[in-house]
C-alpha cells in the first residue's frame, strides 16, 4: 500500500486502499477454492511453488517499471 501513495493522486488514496482491500479479500477467498481444486487434482506442491516464484518475479518486474510521482506523496 505505500507504493499506492507514490503512484496515484492524493484525492484517490482512500478509494485505492478500499479497492486493494477488496481485491486482497477476493483473491484470498479464491485461493482457498483453487487450493482445493489443486489438491483434488493431485498437483505436486513443488510445481505450485515454482509457479508462485515465477509470478513473484513478474510482479517485481512490474513494480520496477512503474513511473513514480516526482514529489513522492
Amino acid at each position: 500500500m505505500p507504493i499506492l501513495r507514490q503512484v496515484i493522486d492524493s484525492r484517490y488514496i482512500a478509494t485505492g486502499y478500499g479497492y486493494l482491500n477488496l481485491l486482497s479479500t477476493v483473491v484470498g477467498g479464491g485461493m482457498v477454492y483453487i487450493g482445493g481444486i489443486l489438491q483434488d487434482a493431485n498437483i505436486d506442491l513443488a510445481l505450485i511453488y515454482q509457479l508462485a516464484a515465477v509470478l513473484m518475479l513478474l510482479s517485481a518486474w512490474a513494480l520496477l517499471t512503474l513511473k513514480l510521482k516526482k514529489n513522492g506523496y
